[in-house]
């Protein structure tokens, strides 16, 4: 009050102003000795009667002829109180020209009103009173917790009125959270839901109030007019506005979560509405509190606007009966596939996160926008490029599941031979590949070649190659693989296809430091470190750094392994991609392993078994081979900790979350290196072997033990670790040292120990 001597109390009809209003003014009392007076403003239909109805609320005689203006700024100019006017949005501007004519003649008067409309008034404080707090989507807290929610508390309160019984338990505490979600905070559309659980259940409500406008009736007797359905509440607000004003309303209802300026333009404007008058209708929907504006959540953003779910389905409601919906659908949709291939065009770049974040951002609306029906000439194909156009949406920290069925349910729309279903084919076998579904992804590849068969589509022949390699990659043969991807890397370069050149050379790296060739796996690493720098992307980075990373510790460079596999680990936290991340995580506990840190490894591999279980995906989706890598790893670690403290520490990792588990692994790097472990009684320890700088401290008991004669399985017999283990020390030791055989190990062992 001090701040202002007229605040006006905005927000949605129903969610509270009066009330609140009301209350202050209850708290407030004794601050004025000539009390607070409320004058209910519903009644006033014209805007010159307002001042006469102050007149008469206040008890003021009308004796003289006097304008009822002039008395009422006489009988205030001595007195000190405060007014609330109630509900004047339907006489904004006599509201305005009364309060500024009380104020400047009576000092001592405090106004609060109450409106869905700013007042526009001379010194007006304007507040918006938002709906009441309700929980979030996913699992519901406790019944306990529920309650500290204010819709869920109001819910009960009025709920406990019809029905003394009522509680909020552990039965009924999900159906609860569900019906409060629905309700949006909105305290009048909760007193009419709880009225209706004097016949009906908790469950039984919720399921009902999707149609918000046939449920939620038969409110309070006493209640004015507008209060007593949810619909009469929502058309008083629809009755307010201009004709333009509610045809916007009406064609903004078909974006869901929320929208901008430049959308709004694009989808709701044609010859009956400007382009250019789009702005100034929003900003009056703003101010009668259909719509709610929020500040940019990025740099460079404009507002984005919203509104509540029972604003949207009246607007929708007065577009179908305007004979519009299937129009302004089509152009809602066809403004969203130009956004989703402009993004995918312009992915090779600097603006990789803001592309992420935007299409987040804008999910809601991708999703309404793949489901506009299909009746219509170009429908089906343009559901199919906006699929595949979000490719990146899909993948990269995105909803795998949901975007693989959307492509799939795209694809059984048409099977009409085009670029654009061969793109959405080859996508779809990608996307199975990814899930671990090699059949559906066997099967699509084959029917993208078939499609591209009459196309001459160079680049669609290279996407064939590509994915034809990770499905070879994924049966073992390294081999063919490798000659895929380098006919796939020659296909997208001479495409001038970048980013598809640099998602192949990744492949080619990992498939090339899987068969041991090192030196060509980095050449290809640095041709992508390269054409990343050239176009400042960081995703295709990323996974370069995880190529050279995989190759290091195939070599046992295992401190420059952990940092490169750190660096793409921190690249992929930032772009929210959890599958990179999980391979990360992966291998930087293969990594611990290696370097007999066998507690950080089994914790890494819980975090990482927790990122997966969230993707709906493992690390087996990606071959045989790192699944090898995996069992290896957590052998050896149950082998050194034992099985009850291996199991421990995986599950402890495990109960992480997604970005707990990526801070837990990025920590590994940060903490002091582990305490070197004292092997068991009955291997041999022998004086340290003169070894290479990065030739692990197991790796050199390995070769003390080939010195010996021992084969790769009584190695691990002695050392307690799985054969497989010592195969890839063996292995990693022939590449540090430049060996090729046993002989040459056993040599070099006795030379050095000699020395």
């Amino acid at each position: 009050m001090t701040a202002s001597r007229l605040v006006t109390l905005t927000g949605i009809g129903g969610v509270g102003k009066t009330r609140l209003a009301l209350e202050v003014a209850a708290v407030a009392r004794r601050a004025f000795a000539d009390g607070v007076w409320f004058v209910d403003c519903t009644a006033v239909q014209d805007g010159d009667l307002l001042a006469e109805a102050v007149v008469t609320t206040l008890g003021i005689r009308q004796h003289c002829a006097r304008p009822p203006l002039e008395q009422l700024s006489e009988h205030l100019r001595t007195r000190r109180l405060l007014m609330v006017l109630g509900n004047c949005e339907h006489v904004p501007h006599a509201g305005a020209a009364l309060a500024e004519h009380v104020l400047r003649h009576a000092p001592g008067v405090r106004i609060i009103a109450t409106s869905r409309r700013v007042l526009g008034a001379e010194g007006e404080q304007v507040v918006t009173v938002p709906p009441l707090s309700l929980p979030g989507p996913g699992r519901p807290p406790s019944p306990e917790a529920l309650l500290l929610y204010e819709t869920v508390a109001l819910l009960a309160e009025r709920a406990t009125a019809v029905r003394p019984d009522f509680r909020v338990t552990a039965d009924n505490h999900a159906a609860v959270a569900r019906l409060c979600a629905r309700l949006e905070g909105i305290p009048l559309a909760v007193e009419l839901a709880a009225a209706r659980l004097r016949s009906l259940s908790v469950e039984q409500v919720a399921d009902r109030v999707e149609d918000r406008f046939a449920t939620l009736t038969n409110g309070r007797a006493a209640a004015p007019p507008r209060q007593r359905t949810l619909r009469a509440l929502v058309d008083w607000s629809h009755d307010l506005c201009s004709p333009q004003e509610r045809r916007l309303w009406a064609r903004a209802s078909v974006f869901t979560d929320g929208f901008d300026l430049e959308a709004a333009e694009s989808v709701c404007a044609d010859d009956s509405l400007r382009a250019a008058s789009v702005a100034d209708l929003l900003h009056h929907l703003v101010a009668q509190s259909v719509i709610t504006a929020e500040p940019p959540a990025r740099d460079g953003a404009g507002m984005r606007y919203r509104m509540l779910d029972t604003i949207r389905q009246y607007g929708a409601e007065r577009l179908g009966e305007a004979g519009e919906e299937h129009p302004i659908r089509r152009r809602h949709r066809d403004f969203y596939l130009r956004l989703a291939e402009r993004t995918l065009k312009d992915w090779c770049g600097p603006r990789q996160l803001a592309a992420l974040t935007l299409l987040r951002t804008e999910h809601g609306n991708l999703t309404s926008a793949l489901e506009c029906p299909t009746t219509g000439p170009g429908d089906a194909e343009a559901e199919l490029r906006l699929a595949s156009a979000l490719r990146f949406h899909w993948t990269v920290g995105g909803p795998l599941g949901q975007g693989r069925r959307r492509l799939e349910h795209a694809l059984a729309r048409t099977t009409e031979t085009s670029a654009a279903r061969a793109n959405a084919l080859w996508l779809a076998a990608s996307m199975a590949v990814i899930q671990g579904d090699r059949a559906t992804a066997e099967r699509r590849i084959e029917e993208c070649r078939e499609a591209a068969a009459g196309l001459e589509d160079g680049n669609v022949d290279a996407y064939i190659a590509q994915v034809s390699g990770t499905i070879l990659m994924l049966r073992g043969d390294l081999e063919a693989s490798v000659s895929r991807y380098e006919e796939a890397a020659t296909g997208h370069a001479d495409a001038d296809d970048t980013t598809g050149l640099l998602e192949t050379l990744f492949q080619l790296a990992v498939a090339l430091a899987d068969i041991g060739d090192s030196d060509r796996s980095a050449e290809v690493c640095e041709r992508i470190l390269r054409t990343s720098e050239e176009y400042r992307e960081q995703w295709a980075r990323s996974f370069a750094l995880y190529a050279l990373a995989f190759d290091e510790w195939r070599r046992g460079l295992l401190r420059p392994a952990a940092r490169r596999a750190r660096e793409a680990l921190a690249v992929h936290r930032d772009f929210g991609n959890h599958m990179g991340a999980s391979l990360c995580i992966d291998l930087l506990a293969w990594i611990a392993a290696a370097d007999e840190q066998y507690d950080t490894a089994a914790g890494l591999l819980g975090a990482a078994q927790s990122v997966w279980s969230e993707l709906g995906s493992s690390i087996e989706a990606f071959g045989v081979r790192p699944a090898l890598f995996s069992q290896d790893c957590g052998s050896s670690a149950a082998q050194r900790l034992g099985e009850s403290r291996f199991h421990v520490l995986r599950d402890e990792g495990s109960r992480c979350s997604a970005a707990e588990a990526i801070d837990r692994a990025l920590a590994v790097g940060r903490e002091a290196p582990a305490t070197p472990r004292v092997a068991p009684a009955s291997t041999p320890a022998p004086a340290p072997v003169s070894a290479p700088q990065d030739l692990s401290r197991r790796e050199q008991e390995v070769a003390r033990l080939i010195a010996q004669g021992m084969s790769n399985r009584e190695a691990a017999a002695t050392l307690v670790v799985s054969p497989r283990t010592v195969d890839g020390h063996v292995q990693r030791i022939f590449t540090k040292l430049g060996f090729t055989s046993r002989a040459q190990v056993a040599a070099w062992v006795t030379a050095a120990a000699n020395r």
